[in-house]
């Protein structure tokens, strides 16, 4: 029997991805470790978090329960980052622009 290529076949993956279809791109949702702010704190020292600088890069890497305790306790420089990046945005947008 002479073997026939199925160009269906080939597109198809071998293996299962890992995302459901239910989850794929779906935001970060926090797991309930801590319940209340005085709970988010202890968790905070478990993991040996203190306040810092953030980027932007780091926050979409972040937990969200992670993302929680800087909100809460690292609150001006998580705002911080958001701002450099909306700054970032603005510059680009006016690069292009020339004043006359």
């Amino acid at each position: 029997m002479a073997y026939v290529s199925n160009a269906w076949k080939q597109t198809q993956r071998s293996k299962p991805k890992n995302d459901s279809a239910s989850t794929a791109g779906a935001p970060k949702i926090a797991t309930v470790i801590a319940r209340s702010k005085s709970d988010l704190k202890e968790w905070g020292e478990r993991m040996s978090l203190a306040p810092r600088t953030l980027s932007m890069s780091e926050i979409n890497a972040m937990s969200s329960q992670e993302m929680l305790w800087h909100e809460a306790w690292n609150g001006e420089n998580y705002k911080a980052a958001f701002t450099a990046e909306d700054n970032k945005k603005t510059n680009k947008a006016n690069v292009g622009r020339t004043s006359k």
